[in-house]
């Protein structure tokens, strides 16, 4: 299993779940300078249109804010930095779906914008063109 942040992550699940397992993490930087979760510019969301994709992400946005923590029983250090993950569209009621499929699977703090509020929160941000927008403000 890889040392990036989902290779960890599976064999810490496994390691949790399977205690008869011998599970080796291989990571070619073992300093993880270098390592691709800490090379990456990668972000967490849970604004997709399917449930199961939505629960994943909710459960991995509380892994990392807590659930890690809990899980090794010491305090680690996760750089989680929430800035908010910001959707556009030209449809406003397939965003109207997603959001409601992303409340029910557990994303209830996700906002749907209309053209308006988006320029109002974002004023830096040309809304032309834009029929709405989805945002949320935790755990992305």
């Amino acid at each position: 299993i890889g040392g990036g942040v989902i290779g960890s992550s599976i064999a810490l699940h496994l390691a949790r779940r399977r205690p008869d397992l011998k599970i080796v993490v291989l990571e070619r930087d073992p300093s993880y300078v270098r390592s691709s979760t800490a090379l990456s510019a990668g972000g967490i969301r849970q604004q997709f249109t399917l449930p199961e994709n939505v629960a994943l992400s909710v459960y991995g946005a509380w892994w990392l804010k807590s659930g890690l923590r809990e899980a090794v029983g010491e305090e680690c250090e996760v750089d989680l930095v929430e800035c908010g993950y910001l959707t556009l569209g030209r449809d406003e009621a397939a965003l109207r779906e997603a959001r409601a499929t992303q409340a029910a699977a557990g994303a209830d703090w996700i906002r749907v914008l209309t053209p308006r509020e988006l320029e109002a929160r974002f004023p830096w941000l040309d809304a032309t063109g834009v029929a709405a927008a989805a945002f949320g403000e935790r755990n992305e």
